[in-house]
This record gives C-alpha cells, structure tokens and sequence, in this order.
C-alpha cells in the first residue's frame, strides 16, 4: 500500500515517541487512551493508515508506556512491511513486559526472516515457554531446525504447530518440506497433497510437490506440475536437479541438456548444473 509523504512522517513521529517515551513528561488519562486505541484499532481493520497513525499519537502521547498502544503500532509497521519499525515497538514492550510472549514472538519471526538464527531461537523459545499455544513459534523453531539440517526436531516442531491447528495448511506443507529435505519422499508427497487439497493455487507447495516427484523418478509427472507454474526452460533443469540428487546421470543430462536447448542464451542455472554433473563424473 502506497504511503502518502503526510503518514511516513506521523509514523515517523510515532516510533520516536516509542522510544523516546521514557523521557517524556506526560499527563495519564486512561479513558481517553482507551478510546483512542480502540479507534486505532478498528482504522486498522479498515485500512484506515491515517486515521489509525492519528490516533495512535495522541495516544502515545498520553501514554507514551501504554504497551496495548505500543501494539497497535507494532500492528501498523507490520502491515506496511516496516520490519525495523515493527521491531521498534516490539522492543519497546519487551523492555516494559519482559515476559510479553506476542511481541518475543514477533522479534523471533523477525530475526528468522532477517537471518540471525541464533537469535530467532532464543526469541521463539522464550516465547513457547511463556505461551505454549504459540503455533507461528513453534512454525518458526521448526523452519530453524530445517535449516540447520536437524530435521528429527523440525519435525516434532512442526507436529506441535499442527496439534495447535489442525490441518493448516501452510503448516502441513512446512512438514511435508520438511519431509523432502529429510530424505522421506513417500510421506512427503502425502503431505504436500494434503496442504494443496485446502490451498489448490499454492505455487512453492506445488513446486516442491514437483520437487518431490522427480526426485522419486517420475520425472514426466513432475514435468506437468512444473509446466503449469514455469516455463519448459525451468521445469527441465529443475528435474535435472533432481535427477542429480537421485545419481541419475542419464537422466539429469537428458532435462539439463534440455533446458539449455530451449533457453540457450541465458540459462546458465543449467550450464552450471550441467558442469557439476560432469565433474562428478569424471
């Protein structure tokens, strides 16, 4: 959503006074913050930017350490994409509500997508043993452990996530990756299908659907799903791929060769992936 030059600069008056607000000398009135939060609230239901922003100062102002406030503002920033601003106010109350598990949630998810895993692991663990209930935590504790090739655990993460919500979809498909990246292709494949039996128009959970097919040989059955979310070019050096991880020589000059041949002057996904199947050859 497009900012107007007006919002950028209220919010950027709203995240001083976070943390700033330690300094300010204010009066209380906690009906009136009351009132304005809610209106903050229901502009931002609305998409109301402004409107939420106004009320969210005067606010502020009144109750610079007001932490349902502090929310609304972490809110704001997140619908925007602000990621530093949302991780602002998110400090803002951590550092007044030390145990508030919904802002060490949101600094862990944040520090997951920026890449500081070590800190994401902290936050998120905090964060399940203040609120076991937190299903994005234990979602995020088990993205971690993929990547960190830990994939018993990511699993029994991603099992507490879905003991929370069953079925969800994101999250069937997040173990079903998981699956794949463990080496279990049969339950990774029931998996993945399950999620796009809720979320049909899924592109990566049909991606790695495909994924999952060619590394188990059914490269043509592969090739279809992948057809309907790329071109030829991609889908053949992605099946090339996966005929390398499976030790297919044949197979994997066969798509890559392919791949080059349709898009030959820039493909060079391809010609690399070409090169080090002819490395490990030779």
């Amino acid at each position: 959503m497009h900012k107007s030059s007006s919002q950028v600069r209220t919010l950027v008056f709203v995240v001083a006074l976070t943390l700033l607000a330690s300094c300010t000398s204010v009066r209380n009135d906690t009906t009136e913050v009351d009132l304005l939060r809610k209106a903050a609230s229901a502009a931002l239901d609305r998409g109301e930017l402004g409107i939420a922003l106004s009320n969210l100062r005067e606010a502020l102002v009144l109750s610079p350490n007001d932490i349902e406030a502090l929310r609304l503002v972490s809110r704001f920033h997140g619908t925007v994409g602000d990621e530093s601003g949302q991780r602002q106010a998110a400090e803002r109350i951590i550092a007044l509500a030390p145990e508030d598990s919904e802002s060490l949630e949101t600094l862990g998810l944040l520090s997951l997508r920026e890449g500081r895993l070590q800190e994401a692991v902290e936050y998120l663990q905090r964060t399940v043993e203040i609120a076991p209930e937190s299903w994005r935590a234990w979602n995020g504790l088990g993205i971690i452990a993929d990547i960190e090739r830990q994939f018993s655990e990511a699993e029994h993460f991603f099992q507490y996530a879905l003991a929370i919500l069953p079925g969800h979809p994101k999250l069937v498909a997040n173990l079903g990756w998981s699956r794949v990246l463990a080496g279990d292709y049969v339950a990774a494949e029931l998996l993945l299908l399950e999620s796009l039996e809720t979320m049909p128009d899924a592109a990566v959970t049909r991606s790695n659907l495909a994924f999952c097919i060619a590394l188990q040989g059914r490269y043509e059955q592969a090739m279809e799903i992948y057809r309907s979310l790329y071109g030829d070019s991609v889908a053949s050096n992605n099946i090339g791929y996966a005929a390398m991880v499976r030790n297919d020589s044949a197979g994997a000059r066969q798509y890559l060769e392919k791949a080059m041949q349709l898009e030959p002057s820039f493909y060079d996904k391809a010609a690399d992936n070409l090169n080090r199947l002819n490395a490990r050859i030779e």
